[in-house]
């Protein structure tokens, strides 16, 4: 069975936006492998995530945000990110930085 982020990274992109995808998927799983408490990293995400959709509550209509959340997005999302300062790739390294002075 294949998991949410291969899922994902079948749908219909173009080679950057794939790209994309596949760069933050492995950046992902790279912070909470290389986590020496994975269920304390997980629950980082989970908090900023939340936090991340009370102030962006159409967060799921994009596909890094689903990525980052373990979630498989329905095949209508077609957005990849936010424009601008408040990305989801932004987000990820906040956790990732976050998750980083917890020594996880």
């Amino acid at each position: 069975m294949k998991s949410s982020f291969e899922n994902l990274k079948q749908t219909s992109v173009s080679p950057e936006e794939k790209a994309l995808v596949d760069a933050f998927t492995e950046k992902r799983i790279t912070i909470v492998k290389g986590s020496d408490d994975i269920v304390e990293a997980m629950e980082t995400i989970t908090s900023y995530t939340k936090t991340f959709l009370e102030n962006h509550p159409d967060a799921r209509d994009y596909k890094l945000f689903h990525i980052l959340i373990g979630s498989n997005p329905l095949q209508s999302v077609v957005k990849i990110d936010y424009e601008g300062q408040d990305t989801v790739q932004r987000l990820l390294d906040t956790i990732e930085e976050a998750i980083k002075s917890k020594n996880l």
